[in-house]
């Protein structure tokens, strides 16, 4: 069991790269909400539990494990943009993937609203957007801006 210290000390870190992010609020676009990224709660964090939703490139960058992970009761995978999969993990936490991120974390975002009368929680990359529809319980993930990881352009 990792010590909690050091569990605590990451927060710390996290909550000053997020800093220049803000305080954005829910915004509703072309019919879907989009999650908003948030600087990290770990009253919230904590509160982030059961089964996500991960959307990773088919070649992910060894330090960049994932471009986005959503917790939300029934939730399922709708349009992507690059070349992401997806995949579901049961029972996990938001700090559990909070973990794998190491140096990387100043590359992610936390996202946690209600949508809809509904919990969402997880992290996107700073070049991701996460859009839900709550009627159809649709996740989407979009690019934010010229692609990071592998060096192309979104279209490359």
């Amino acid at each position: 069991m990792a010590r909690r210290g050091g569990f605590k000390l990451r927060w710390g870190v996290w909550m000053i790269a997020l800093a220049a992010l803000g305080l954005p609020a829910e915004g509703l676009v072309g019919g879907y909400f989009r999650l908003e990224p948030r600087w990290l709660d770990a009253e919230v964090a904590d509160r982030c539990r059961g089964d996500f939703l991960v959307f990773e490139e088919y070649q992910a960058e060894p330090h960049q494990p994932f471009m986005a992970v959503v917790s939300g009761r029934g939730y399922r995978p709708g349009a992507m943009e690059w070349n992401l999969q997806v995949r579901v993990e049961e029972g996990k936490s938001l700090p559990a993937y909070i973990r794998q991120l190491g140096t990387s974390l100043g590359n992610y975002a936390m996202i946690s609203q209600e949508t809809g009368g509904e919990f969402l929680c997880g992290l996107q990359h700073h070049v991701m957007r996460v859009f839900v529809d709550v009627e159809t319980k649709r996740v989407d993930v979009h690019g934010n801006t010229a692609k990071v990881s592998g060096g192309g352009a979104g279209g490359e």
